[in-house]
């Protein structure tokens, strides 16, 4: 398995809901909100990540994020066969994205 994660200070934003994405070595997608004051808040947790389930979750209440919020997603990966797989756009490749919704 290989995972990998990303980080980004947000300004002020109201997030709507979030849509993971990668292929078919996905495993695993999570993202929190790490608050200014040091408070962990759980966005998204999906532990078994299906290629078919490419979803959007949209949350009961919007999540306002503040100007020293860090939004954070983590990705697994994992590579049982002997091929090498590269970065790409293709379904025999790997990549991934946390898309976020959001309004203004």
């Amino acid at each position: 398995s290989y995972g990998s994660y990303y980080s980004v200070n947000t300004g002020r934003r109201m997030i709507l809901g979030v849509l993971p994405h990668m292929h078919q070595y996905g495993r695993e997608f999570r993202a929190w909100v790490v608050r200014g004051a040091g408070t962990v808040e759980c966005l998204i947790s999906v532990p078994k990540f299906n290629f078919n389930w490419q979803w959007t979750y949209m949350f009961d209440v919007p999540v306002i994020l503040g100007p020293f919020d860090t939004m954070v997603a983590q990705f697994v990966w994992s590579n049982t066969t002997s091929q090498v797989v590269t970065f790409g756009e293709g379904s025999n490749q790997e990549m991934g994205f946390g898309f976020t919704l959001e309004a203004a």
